[in-house]
């Protein structure tokens, strides 16, 4: 027959992985071939093998969707075979870096759409003794609070309007000396601060305030990572709400999605960052001065406060915004 020659069935049966998502097959088979198919058709489940279920679908079917049919589930499958052979590759990575004692231990998440699988490696620590690592531990997480908190409470600012991308900080944080840097510059790393603080480390609270609020600003605007960038936009959600960042970030983003686990430290049943550190206290040594009120660093987590954090960000689609070139 030919391939255009309708079919005449009252039901097409098709027997289909059962994690294959109707929907999204039902919007590109009726994109390609300018036919319907209900995405809400009843599914039933029957005594067949693990792997498949069966769906009913009530349609005309000619050849030729037919054929189309088979190369979308040999795209599908393909694509399957891709993503396992990738997560093979990316373990096997891990464990190489085990191996190497790249890092004692990993506790980590791969997310693929609501589908989530979580992996724990090795230990918390190695020296002066070895330390089990266990689930729910909390992570130092570093230059993450830039992204988690910080970036976070900007960009929402910026998408509702509140905050211009390319207006001076000095709009809205006057305590900043320099004019120029724009929040655009602080965001992307290209501001031109010179990171550089005289015995930085001897400093108390006010005097490294201050002379973040001094910063020298210097004409080359190519990308340079300063942790002075996050810090400055930190002062400025507290210029901006009247409150410190644990407040900040609690109610506008870890309340929200529901991250409890998630704070400034210090913090209890954390994972060791350092041997002269104390445990649950934040490695970095600004954040260490500047406490709750650092934009750059000072975060602790859990793998299940990350992974919620991963999955609101894929729900909102206010943030599909982001994938636009600004």
């Amino acid at each position: 027959a030919g391939t255009d020659e309708v079919l005449d069935l009252e039901f097409l049966i098709f027997m289909i992985d059962k994690d294959f998502d109707l929907k999204a097959f039902a919007n590109q088979f009726s994109e390609a071939n300018g036919t319907y198919i209900d995405a809400s058709a009843k599914t039933f489940s029957l005594e067949v093998p693990d792997h498949a279920e069966l769906w009913f679908v009530k349609e005309e079917v000619s050849l030729k969707n037919l054929l189309n049919f088979d190369r979308f589930f040999c795209s599908k499958e393909k694509e399957a075979e891709d993503k396992m052979k990738n997560q093979q590759e990316f373990l096997a990575m891990i464990e190489d870096y085990l191996e190497r004692d790249v890092f004692p231990g990993v506790n980590f998440a791969i997310l693929e759409g609501e589908e989530v699988s979580e992996y724990l490696f090795g230990k918390a620590a190695l020296i002066p003794e070895p330390i089990a690592l266990t689930p729910g531990k909390k992570w130092d997480l570093a230059s993450l609070t830039k992204v988690i908190g910080t970036g976070t409470a900007v960009i929402d600012l910026v998408l509702a309007g509140k905050l211009e991308l390319d207006a001076p900080l000095q709009k809205y944080y006057a305590k900043f000396t320099d004019s120029t840097v724009s929040l655009r510059q602080l965001l992307t790393h290209t501001s031109g601060i010179d990171p550089y603080i005289p015995n930085r480390d001897k400093l108390g609270f006010f005097e490294l305030t201050e002379a973040i609020n001094q910063i020298r600003v210097t004409d080359d605007k190519s990308f340079k990572y300063t942790d002075i960038n996050f810090i400055l936009l930190g002062f400025l959600l507290e210029e901006y709400y009247g409150e410190s960042l644990d407040h900040i970030f609690t109610k506008n983003i870890f309340k929200n999605w529901g991250m409890k686990q998630t704070s400034f430290g210090p913090v209890e049943n954390a994972v060791p960052t350092s041997q002269n550190i104390p445990l649950g206290t934040v490695h970095d040594p600004k954040a260490q001065v500047l406490k709750n009120h650092c934009g750059s660093a000072g975060l602790f987590s859990t793998l299940s406060d990350m992974i919620l954090f991963s999955q609101a960000y894929f729900r909102e689609e206010k943030y599909l915004e982001l994938l636009k070139n600004y």
